[in-house]
Formats: C-alpha cells, structure tokens, sequence
C-alpha cells in the first residue's frame, strides 16, 4: 500500500510538455511530464537510463515499476469518460490502443490532456470515446519521493565551446560588436551638440569639427561592421564544423537498435537543429551580452537627460518586456510541438518515397498522400498557434510602445506636468530612446532565441545522451579457422519482456555450413545479432576460436565475418565500389574474384559500363536478384573466416540460388545460412532449428 503523499505535492502544478523522442516511448514521456508535475524535473535521457523502450513499447507494469522507482506511487483504474474529472489529476491515460497520454485537467465538457507525440491539446469529452480504452493510472507522491532534477551530464555541450578557435573568434566579435555600439551610443551626443550650438550661433569652424568628428565615428563604424561581419562568417564555420562532426560522429556510434526505434525524418531534423543553434551562437549569443551593456548604459544616459521621459520609457519597456516574457514557456512549448511534427512529416514522405513501387503497385497513392497530408496539416495547424501567439504578443507591445511614444511627445514638447526640455536635449533623448529599445527588444528576441536554441538542444540530446554501441574488449585481432561456439546464450529485449532465446548452446566447427531454418519470429535473426554483437546476451557466452566476444574490439570481431543481412542495400557508386565497400584502394582482381563466387560477373561484364555501372540512389536499376548477388559478392571480398547469410538468398531465381548453393559448398570458409529452402538446406552439413526460443539439431 502506497505511503500517504508528501504535503508539499498536494497540489501539482501545470503540467510541463515533454515530447517523445522515440516510435515506442510515449509512457516513458508521459511519466517524465507527471513526475515534473508533482516537482522531480527530468527528461527522457533518465527515464531511458532506468528502461530501455524496445520497439514494440513498455507494458503499464514496467511503467508502474519505474514510477515507484521514483516515489510514485501508481493505480491503475477502469473509468469511465464522465468521470475523468474525479481523478487524480494529473494522471495517464491509454489511447487508441497502443499509447499513453496524460489528462492534466476536465472543465465542464472539455478535457485538456497532454499527447507526447502532438504537445498540449483541448479536446471535447464527447469526441475523447473512439480513443480513450478506458484505463486510467493516478499517482501519488510517497514518502520516497524526492523533488527536484533528475536530468544526465551535459558535459558534451561544454565540448563544443571548449576550443581555442572558437573561442578567439567569439571574443574578437565581442569587441568589434561592443567597439560598434559605442560608436552608435557616441552619435546622439554630436547630434545634440549640432542643434545646439547652431541654435545659440556658434561658430562654422566649431560645427566642421564636430561634423568631421562625426563623420570619423562613421567610418569607424562601417569598418568595425565589415570586420565583424567577416569574424561571424568565420565563427560560423568553425562551429557547424566542430559541432557537425560531433553529432555525426555520435550518430554513427549508436546501436542499430536506436535507428530501428527513430523515424529517419526525425533523426533528419534533429541534425539540421545545428544550423538554428549556429545562428543563435553566432547572431545572438554576443548580441545578448552588448544588448545588456548597452541597453544599461543607455538607460543612464537618458536619465542623464531627462529624469522624468527616461521613467516614462523604461516603464512602458517594462510592461512589454513582461509580456513577452511571461509568453516565452508557452511559445517554447509550441516551438517543440512544431519541430516534432515537421519530423513527423517529413518522415511520412520519406517512408512513401522508399516505398513508392509498392504503394503504386497496390494503388495506394491517394490514401498514402492523404497519410502524408495530414502530417502536413499537423504542421500548418502547430505553425499557426505558433505565429497566432507571437502576433498577440507582437500587437500588446506594439500598443504598449505607441503609448509610451505618445506620452513621451506629450511631456518632451508640450511639457504636460514638467518644463519642456531643450531642442537639443529632446533630439538627444530621443535618439537614445530609440537605441534602448532596440537595444531591449533585440534582448527580448534575443531571450527567445536562446529559449528556442534550448529546444533544439534538446532534440540534439536525444543524440548525443544515447547510449553508445559497446565496443567490447581491447583484443585488436583474433586469428583462427572460424570456430563458433555458444554456450546457454539468454535474450530478451528489454527487463520484464519475456525470453526471445532460452538457454541456448551451438558449436559450429570451423569450415562446415550450417544451415539455421524456422519459422517467421521465432528468433533466428535475433541469434545472428548476437553472433556479431549487434545485440548483447544477459546471460551466456559466444566464442570464435576460443576467444569470448566481450574481450575483442566490436570492429575487429566483425572483420572476421563477411554477412548479407535481410535489410543489407547499395550505396550510391559503382558496382565494384560496392562490392568492395568503398575500400580506399580497391583490388579490382579481389573485386572480379568475389563476383565470380556469388555468379554475377557474367551480368556485371554485360553492361555497358562492366564494373563502373553506377548503381544506388543515382545509378541504373538492377534487379532484386542480382542486387542480391552484388551483396553476396561484398561479402565474398572481404575474404572473412566466417561467411553469415540471413536470408541473403530469398531474392534468388532457383537458377542463381543452385549456383550460389554450389559456391557455398565449395568456399573454405565457415558458413552460417539462415534459410528455408531445399538448396541451402541440402549443402549445409549440419541443420539447426530455433522454435519458441530453443535451439534443436533438426540435422
């Protein structure tokens, strides 16, 4: 039983909008916004370090086990729509079968629930019954729960300022930026000398100097600009490189699993956010800190000027700068759902694209443009709330400056309450007033692009916090004639999901072909990732030629393994590029040899261009079978100790299949052949069998 909640949680708060950043992690998200809710502020990096989603979701058990990790304590209830309101709110709810969201309150007829995959929506109780299952889950705070932050180490964003380049070049556009200004701040004090002077009849030669000193300050103020401009570029360039390469880098360190979990257009845009934050760092960043400089010093010049017209302006700045920034969460809120969406949309096209022959061949394109277009919409309607806030907040301050305007004429020239001031002091004062607010509403806008550079990062940290491939051991090399051997090898996905392989033990001597058959699911490509470390077993060992894999460098083991996976695809290149895998220096004897073997150099010497046949994104279209054997020959070249097919023949003709199967009959090399079909099967010296996560000898 649940410990009574603690007293400084009896009322949570608004409910925070926590997007997801996975296909499968919508209970995790949902947990993150109920747990800030009641004062524990974290993001999914956390979440994700105690569950690991798999892509087919987390259970509301393992949901409920994470929330009392936390001090949260979860019951889960069967209600009905018209009593939402009688939970305790906020709480999860089970949507449309496969998600969860969280109901943050009910007024009247209308409840306002927060949907990790679209942000904040206000939705008709009436129209909630074609989705919501039924199932609810309250939380309350026990005493084991700690307000607070959970939130992993930044440090990487530390890494990316922390570069003597980077750095030289930010302080060189801080003092052209801040030599800039002080030009500008320097004008009104001229402009104030020339009106006044001229009006009490000072000399030509007094108002030359001052006109060539105005003059001088101009000139300086074009070169700093031009200068800075140039410091800008060059900052620029070194950041989106410093950073780029980085967030690649990372990107290419991630398992294969995180990329099953992600939508590509989403992984896509997550990359692009470098650009918005290289505009915030190097328009903005050093801006912001001028902006505070100037805008004070300023503010004391007009005081200098006149007491009474500077409080009249910094009091109307203030009310629009406190609508502003009073709008910044809400804004950031919206700017979130807008960029999850246009990766959703841009995901919908992407996948349709892929799939084009497909979709044509079942008529589909009408219902797969209407799939696509509602993705846009999505966009549109996120964009419009988006600009519909900023345009109410734009017209309230506009208004509030057309007032603070009007009075300032109203005292300066009528002098309505206080003496009108001077010609020149008024035309002074005003040149200032104008400084400030520019220099203030540049700060506002430049607030709100820091606030959306922190949305974009974090999207980015959804990147750079994954957990990295393990790279295995320091054994840079292992030699040997391709012994593989598994002992009581256990999977399971995820903690709490069941078994996929259930102590498990193969031994395949070296140089025999194994054939692996079974039916759909049952588990065979899930051993062939084991065997090259894609994936880790929690319990067991896997051996190549007596060397456990934990101890050998992930890239080194994999050296030893030429593979055709079921998903394996052309780059965009040339067919011996391929089959090579880009080598830096293509052995083009290797590269024939390889063809040979997997009996596609008869059909690569037919084209017109033999081996420099441009295939991929930008090349001719081959068939599925003979791509099938380009793939078959990249394997063949790298001349591994162990060959690995998954399926790597299911696109073959009977023709092309009993030539391969007689390659494979003949290759020295051990071979491991996942397959269903006689000709493999009748090669292969011994035939195992993986049904409902155990391993048999069917041979």
């Amino acid at each position: 039983m649940a410990a009574a909640p603690i007293p400084t949680a009896a009322h949570p708060r608004r409910v925070p909008v926590v997007l997801q950043g996975e296909l499968s992690e919508c209970g995790l998200a949902s947990l993150a916004m109920i747990a800030a809710a009641w004062g524990l502020k974290s993001d999914l990096a956390a979440f994700r370090a105690r569950l690991t989603a798999t892509p087919r979701g987390i259970s509301l058990r393992s949901l409920m086990s994470i929330a009392a990790g936390i001090g949260l304590a979860a019951r889960p209830i069967r209600i009905g729509l018209q009593r939402l309101g009688d939970l305790k709110l906020p709480a999860i709810l089970h949507w449309n079968m496969d998600h969860f969201v969280v109901l943050e309150r009910v007024k009247g007829d209308t409840a306002t629930i927060v949907d990790p995959a679209r942000g904040r929506l206000r939705v008709p109780l009436d129209s909630m019954s074609p989705h919501f299952t039924g199932i609810a889950v309250e939380f309350t705070p026990t005493d084991g729960f700690r307000p607070g932050v959970m939130r992993l180490s930044r440090s990487f964003r530390r890494a990316w300022l922390d570069d003597r380049e980077l750095r030289s070049s930010a302080f060189s556009m801080l003092w052209l930026t801040l030599l800039l200004q002080l030009t500008i701040i320097a004008m009104p004090f001229a402009y104030r000398s020339v009106i006044d002077r001229a009006n009490r009849g000072f000399s030509d030669a007094h108002l030359i100097w001052i006109a060539c000193g105005i003059a001088l300050m101009m000139i300086v103020q074009a070169g700093s600009g031009w200068s800075r401009g140039l410091v800008v570029t060059r900052l620029g360039s070194i950041f989106v490189h410093r950073v780029s390469t980085q967030i690649v880098a990372r990107l290419f360190s991630l398992p294969v699993a995180f990329f099953q979990r992600q939508m590509l257009g989403d992984v896509l845009s997550r990359v692009r956010s470098v650009d918005t934050i290289r505009r915030f760092v190097t328009d903005q960043a050093v801006p912001l800190v001028i902006d505070l400089i100037v805008g004070s010093v300023t503010a004391g010049l007009m005081i200098l000027f006149s007491p009474h017209l500077a409080f009249i302006v910094i009091a109307g700045l203030t009310i629009e700068m406190g609508v502003r920034v009073m709008n910044m969460r809400r804004q950031r809120e919206l700017s979130e759902e807008l960029l999850e969406a246009e990766g959703k949309e841009l995901s919908r096209l992407l996948e349709s694209i892929r799939a084009i022959q497909a979709i044509k061949l079942a008529g589909r394109e009408a219902q797969r443009f209407g799939v696509w277009q509602n993705e846009l919409i999505r966009v549109l309607n996120a964009n419009t709330r988006l600009n519909r806030r900023r345009i109410s907040v734009g017209t309230i301050a506009s208004a509030a400056s057309a007032l603070e305007w009007a009075a300032v004429l109203a005292v300066g020239v009528l002098g309505v309450g206080f003496a009108p001031v001077s010609t020149g002091v008024l035309f002074g004062f005003l040149a200032y007033r104008g400084v400030f607010r520019e220099r203030v509403s540049t700060l506002t806008e430049n607030l709100w692009s820091l606030q959306l550079a922190g949305v974009h990062l974090r999207r980015l940290d959804d990147l750079m916090l994954a957990d990295a491939e393990p790279q295995g051991g320091g054994v840079s090399q292992v030699e040997g004639p391709g012994h593989l051997k598994l002992e009581n090898i256990s999977f399971r996905y995820a903690p709490n999901e069941p078994l996929v392989l259930d102590n498990i033990s193969l031994d395949i001597p070296a140089g025999a072909c194994v054939a692996i058959t079974g039916p759909s699911g049952s588990g065979k490509s899930t051993l062939i990732k084991l065997i090259l470390g894609i994936e880790t077993a929690q319990q067991g060992s896997i051996r190549l030629d007596g060397v456990p894999i934990e101890t050998v460098h992930r890239q080194a083991w994999r050296e030893r393994f030429g593979t055709v996976m079921q998903d394996d695809t052309l780059l965009a290149g040339s067919i011996s590029e391929n089959i090579a895998f880009f080598d830096y220096r293509i052995d083009l004897d290797k590269v024939r040899t390889a063809a040979v073997g997997a009996a596609i150099h008869e059909e690569i010497a037919a084209m017109p261009m033999e081996y420099g046949t441009l295939v991929g994104d930008m090349g001719v279209q081959i068939s599925g079978g003979q791509r099938q054997r380009v793939l078959i020959a990249r394997a063949l070249y790298r001349e591994p100790s162990i060959i690995l097919f998954d399926e790597g023949t299911a696109n073959l003709d009977a023709e092309s299949e009993q030539k391969i199967s007689n390659v494979l009959a003949t290759l020295a090399p051990t071979r491991i052949v996942v397959a269903h079909k006689s000709h493999l099967l009748s090669v292969a010296d011994i035939v195992y069998e993986v049904r409902g996560g155990k391993v048999s000898r069917a041979r």
